[in-house]
């Protein structure tokens, strides 16, 4: 049984009617507020100008650039949802809401994915709390009955406190200062 999407729009449109969007507002804002917004919405320069242009842009700046504009992330029109965005993408909260979905209906990956429209790496992903394209996240939110703002919020507590690698990772394992005492 696949759940029908009404409100989902393809990448493609709704990359292309946030690049309209964006533009109608730029005809009223002037370069300090253009620049005053995407702070706000704290949204990278190369993500701004991807949306501008009308490409495609990965989930959590398209929630925060959303929310941002007033409008719904799943059909880019007025209003914006009843649970605004409280945060980043929990994406933990994704799998674990996805997981008990599909024990609730009894569905294996192959099933949800059929259900969802997506492919079985796609659900399989997500149920593990990897990050996934927006289009994806907005089809298994209708999954488990849910809007991908109710996915969203405060970051994990002491997640910034931890130090990181050379690479960026956060939870690599730290090699022991010569000289340390207490490594």
């Amino acid at each position: 049984m696949t759940i029908p999407f009404p409100d989902l729009i393809y990448p493609l449109t709704r990359a292309a009617k946030l690049a309209a969007l964006i533009d109608r507002r730029q005809l009223t804002w002037s370069l300090a507020e253009e620049r005053a917004f995407i702070g706000r919405v704290e949204l990278p320069m190369r993500v701004w100008h991807r949306a501008e242009k009308g490409r495609v842009i990965a989930a959590e700046p398209l929630l925060r650039l959303c929310a941002g504009l007033g409008v719904d992330p799943m059909t880019i029109e007025p209003p914006c949802p009843a649970s605004p965005m409280a945060g980043d993408i929990q994406w933990l909260s994704v799998g674990t809401s996805l997981g008990v979905n599909m024990a609730m209906r009894g569905h294996g990956v192959r099933e949800a994915a059929a259900a969802c429209g997506v492919s079985t790496a796609t659900i399989s992903r997500a149920a593990r709390g990897m990050e996934t394209a927006f289009d994806s996240l907005a089809r298994v939110a209708l999954y488990c009955g849910q809007h991908p703002h109710d996915f969203t919020g405060p970051g994990r507590p002491g997640a910034a406190a931890q130090p990181a690698c050379s690479t960026g990772n956060t939870h690599c394992n730290r090699l022991k200062i010569k000289g340390d005492a207490h490594a």
